[in-house]
């Protein structure tokens, strides 16, 4: 999936997480009651994959009229050359 408008470039973020795929198209699904009771998503990251350390980051909202700001809405880690989604307003989405 690439997501332009959640962050300052193009990035592709692959889900670690269950996801159904429909048609060809993958779908996630998060209620706001999930969201709400996962827990808060720290500055750093225990990788899954290799095991290490990552720094979690956040993307820019761009503005109509074409103006960027931070935006917390998706939190996303590096591990090598990939990037993985990690949370969603503030909340570790990895724990739901």
């Amino acid at each position: 999936m690439t997501y332009q408008a959640a962050f300052s470039r193009p990035v592709t973020v692959r889900l670690m997480l269950s996801v159904r795929f429909l048609g060809g198209c993958p779908m996630l699904a998060i209620g706001n009651d999930e969201i709400e009771k996962a827990p808060k998503l720290g500055n750093f990251i225990l990788c899954s994959i290799c095991g290490k350390r990552h720094k979690v980051e956040y993307g820019e909202e761009v503005l109509p009229d074409g103006t960027k700001k931070p935006s917390k809405l998706l939190a996303f880690y590096k591990c090598g050359e990939k990037n993985y989604l990690a949370g969603i307003n503030g909340k570790d989405i990895r724990k739901i």
